[in-house]
């Protein structure tokens, strides 16, 4: 009994939920009897018209009444213009828009816009709603009443599901009632409820949502009910409760608000008391050992949350929050209801930006305010870099926090009256550790360029530039203790760039004007910086502007572009109005650097014994091909002469096709460090069913990372999706049964937008 009590539940709130979508999408439409404005004239055309007396006509035999776009078929038609009342018989046909309202008889107030049809069938066919009734009334200016009603999406002579009752009514932006609803499956009923209650709104209205059932090897049972609040037009929330019988209860929230076009605010918050903890910690035999790391904790929760405000035009602010309890908390929950991999698309789709990595322990948190002139712009933040694994087992934290960080900069620019351009970066930082040095920074770094030409052929740019850096330490590095407080450095950097331009146009269709022409583009780039040595250390802060060593570097390559000039629609047209399209198909690219500095340190011939000197860095390759919209290629590979073989390798393919099938393969390849391989593909075997597969596979360490598979079947008013996961620590089986109309009332992350 108790098993059955659940099931109960769930299918209470998927009739509340269709319900609820049913009404909402019915009343975007039209309602009923919604005839405008009851002074509007209305024609009448029939086969015969008589005139009854007393303002009254008979019409018999194609009648036609219509006023705008609403129209009235019958086969008999009743007038009484001095009361603008109806009575149609016979094949009654009420058409507004794309909705379709047939009856067997309809009797109906133009004037006060009330009625009766009887045997009713009403279709919206924006949303392929049916409803059908004995009778479809409306009763007031915004109330309904059908009796015996039924409402489904499929074909209304054989539905696969439906929706069938006594008596419904309801008010338009108000509320609405059903006695007697059940829930059939063909012609065997699944459900049945005495009694509902539902809303009924123009707008987006709040309810519950479509609820997410799954297993899971770690979690057990699952089931997720979201609850949907519209708060107001730009406002409104998102509440879940996710219940595991493993693991417990898991609660969160996801807020959202726009303020303007880039004005907007996405608040995400979940916890949970965890009833599993790491057998490392607990020492017994129920708890999960599939963690990266150590987890002594069973409170657990992700707080998340990015925020857009602009000023003005010039004047921005950004905000992002992401604050987790443990390491591997983004890793468990990934797939479950608000999980990373949504979270990081859903912020990347409206922000722009997405989060950081779900396996990296160390998460940042952001506060920046920019202005921006016409050749210069400042930007302040607040940036602190949270160590998860520190923080929760309290460990010493030297992670560098920058508290502030102010950067003035002046985009490249000639100077008045010169022909000399100059660039400027600037730099204040007051870098924070909880345990360890910390101090204030500044950096200054003009740079002059001298751009010249030769024949529009040849381009040579020497450039030149300053950096003068200074710390004063509040809190001295303890491996150093003698270290002066108070440090200044300069240096100075050197850039000679000399770069050729050679193209040539081919001719590939003469009479279509299409058109490819094949940039060549040479490049030889010698780098010299001079910093000068100390007898005591500079502070470290852990990035690139506390160490600066001394780099001779030449640098040279030679890319390759490949751009496609095409007929726009494939159409040629008259030579003074040409409308082309260009596109770049191919890029590619290869390059490698010289280090002198390097070479002249130890003995030639220790060169190549593999335990010195290495001038010559790996040869980079780099290739982005997209010759058509279903086909992409991207490559990135270094060739090491010293190792005989490649030294990294990155490969990227995408390929789809008109039908919906699609492939994505990923291979990464780096020496001695990583190589796996990833790959996620759909095929559409027909109209109805659709198979998709998704494989990681971890080669250094010879395990698979993940396996999936599943199919889709959509049938014309309802769809099924089923699938299977296999990783290393978690088996996973879910299926989603879909009743067209109800993905409608999905919102925040699940797709809606602001």
């Amino acid at each position: 009994m108790n098993r059955f009590f659940p099931s109960l539940r769930i299918a209470f709130f998927l009739l509340l939920c269709f319900v609820a979508g049913v009404f909402c999408c019915f009343a975007e439409d039209s309602p009923l009897f919604g005839f405008g404005d009851p002074d509007t004239p209305w024609h009448i055309e029939a086969d015969t018209l008589h005139y009854l007396g007393n303002d009254q006509y008979s019409a018999v035999g194609g009648v036609v009444i219509s006023s705008g776009e609403r129209r009235i078929h019958a086969d008999t038609i009743r007038f009484d213009s001095k009361k603008r009342e109806i009575l149609a018989a016979g094949n009654v046909v009420i058409r507004s828009g794309e909705d379709v309202l047939t009856g067997d008889r309809m009797e109906m107030s133009l004037a006060s816009e009330t009625g009766t049809v009887y045997g009713g069938e009403l279709l919206f066919g924006k949303n392929h709603f049916y409803i059908a009734g004995d009778r479809i009334e409306k009763v007031g200016p915004d109330a309904y009443k059908v009796d015996r009603f039924k409402v489904t999406t499929c074909d209304p002579k054989s539905p696969d599901w439906q929706f069938t009752g006594r008596d419904l009514s309801f008010t338009m932006e108000g509320y609405g009632s059903m006695r007697h609803a059940s829930f059939w499956a063909k012609s065997v009923p699944l459900l049945y409820v005495p009694y509902l209650f539902f809303p009924v709104k123009t707008k987006r209205q709040s309810g519950l949502l479509v609820p997410e059932i799954n297993y899971s090897s770690e979690d057990g049972a699952g089931y997720t009910q979201p609850l949907f609040w519209a708060i107001n037009d730009s406002t409104d929330m998102t509440i879940f409760s996710h219940y595991m019988t493993r693991r417990g209860a898991r609660m969160g929230a996801e807020y959202r608000q726009a303020f303007g076009e880039d004005s907007k605010i996405v608040i995400m918050m979940e916890g949970l008391h965890d009833r599993q903890r790491n057998k490392e910690v607990t020492d017994g035999d129920y708890g999960y050992d599939g963690d990266a790391w150590a987890r002594p904790n069973s409170d657990r929760y992700w707080f998340r949350m990015k925020q857009d405000h602009a000023f003005s035009e010039t004047t921005t602010a950004r905000l992002d929050l992401d604050v987790v309890s443990d390491q591997d908390y983004l890793k468990e929950f990934d797939s479950s209801y608000m999980g990373f991999k949504k979270t990081d698309a859903f912020f990347e789709k409206y922000f722009g930006r997405d989060l950081d990595e779900e396996n990296e322990a160390i998460r940042t948190n952001n506060l920046s305010v920019n202005r921006l002139w016409a050749s210069h712009s400042l930007n302040g933040a607040l940036r602190w870099e949270d160590d998860v694994i520190k923080r929760r087992w309290e460990d010493e934290d030297t992670t560098v926090q920058r508290l502030p960080v102010v950067m003035f900069d002046a985009v490249r620019q000639f100077a008045p009256g010169l022909p000399l351009s100059y660039d400027l970066g600037s730099e204040y930082t007051f870098c924070f550790r909880k345990d360890g040095a910390k101090g204030h920074r500044t950096d200054i770094h003009p740079r002059l360029y001298l751009p010249l030409y030769w024949h529009h052929f040849l381009a040579f740019e020497p450039s030149a530039g300053i950096r003068e850096t200074a710390w004063w330490m509040d809190k001295p590095d303890p491996l150093y203790p003698a270290m002066d407080k108070d440090q200044t450095r300069t240096a100075y950097d050197m850039r000679l760039d000399l770069s050729s331009e050679l193209d040539r146009v081919f001719s590939l269709n003469r009479e279509m004007g299409t058109k490819l022409q094949h940039a060549l583009l040479p490049r030889v780039v010698y780098d010299h910086v001079l910093s000068p040595e100390a007898d005591d250390p500079f502070p470290e802060f852990d990035d690139s502007l506390d160490t600066i060593e001394e780099e001779r570097l030449v640098t040279y390559g030679l890319e390759n572009v490949f751009t496609l000039k095409k007929l726009v629609g494939g159409e040629k047209k008259s030579p003074g109005d040409p409308d082309f399209r260009y596109r770049e198909i191919c890029r590619f690219n290869i390059w490698q650097s010289y280090d002198i500095k390097e070479a002249r340190e130890n003995d030639p011939a220790d060169w190549n014994n593999g335990t010195s000197r290495r001038p010559f860095s790996p040869i980079m390759v780099e290739l982005d091909f997209r010759p058509a919209n279903y086909l992409r290629l991207d490559m990135d590979a270094g060739w090491n002469r010293y190792e005989h073989g490649w030294s990294e390798y990155d490969f990227k393919m995408a390929l789809a096709d008109n039908r919906g099938d699609v492939l994505h393969v990923a291979y990464r390849y780096d020496r001695d460090i990583a190589e796996s391989i990833r790959s996620r593909g759909t095929l559409v075997l027909n109209r109805l069913l659709r198979l998709y597969a998704e494989h990681e596979h971890n080669f250094f360490d010879h395990i698979d990372i993940e396996t999936s598979a599943g199919f889709i079947y959509s049938a014309y008013c309802w769809s099924l999706d089923v699938s299977f996961t296999d990783e290393s620590d978690d088996d996973r089986f879910s299926f989603m049964i879909r009743l067209n109309g109800l993905s409608d009332m999905e919102t925040g992350i699940t797709g809606e937008e602001l």
